[in-house]
């Protein structure tokens, strides 16, 4: 039996909440990142304090390629859950996307606090090394992420660019028939 009362219960809004999010998550995985935004927004009208509504709301910003707007929110998601992994690496890509790069790399420091051997944080941290041509910076966390995962082909074909344009030019030649071997399986 069911009432009026008990239609708008703490359990049903949590309920609501997460419906919400759920929908906005299936429609970043179709590519549908501006209907995602509008589900996690709805969320946030109903509870501003849904961190993972605030997070995932952040993700969709960054698709939509509008990094100040997915800076902002995951800003605001680590105000709500500051130990969130998650906030900490789409404000990290927010900011290597805006080419503020020691930010950048200040964010993605603290998922490798957590772990340091996370192969995608690392690959992060060593294209803005890349990017800023400190190629035997970029070296180190490639391998870093290589070992990690070594059938990882970005980390192997970006190790070997870095290698290469540190001047090492035969472990760079190596690495990169790794990567070929790797993209042929």
């Amino acid at each position: 039996v069911s009432n009026a009362q008990g239609q708008n219960s703490p359990q049903q809004k949590r309920e609501e909440l997460y419906r919400l999010n759920n929908l906005g998550v299936a429609l970043m995985e179709q590519y549908k990142h501006e209907d995602a935004v509008k589900q996690f927004k709805l969320a946030l009208e109903r509870d501003a304090n849904f961190a993972i509504a605030r997070v995932n709301l952040a993700m969709a910003d960054y698709f939509l390629n509008d990094a100040k707007a997915a800076v902002t929110e995951a800003q605001a998601a680590l105000k709500i859950a500051p130990t969130s992994l998650h906030a900490q690496y789409v404000l990290g890509a927010a900011y290597k996307k805006d080419r503020l790069y020691d930010e950048a790399i200040a964010a993605f420091s603290k998922v490798l606090a957590v772990d340091a051997k996370d192969p995608y944080t690392n690959i992060q941290i060593g294209q803005i090394y890349s990017s800023k041509q400190q190629y035997a910076q970029a070296a180190e966390v490639f391998r870093r992420a290589m070992d990690a995962e070594p059938y990882n082909a970005t980390a192997v074909y970006s190790l070997a660019q870095a290698m290469i344009r540190a001047g090492n030019q035969a472990e760079g030649q190596k690495l990169l028939a790794q990567f070929q071997k790797l993209k042929a399986s």
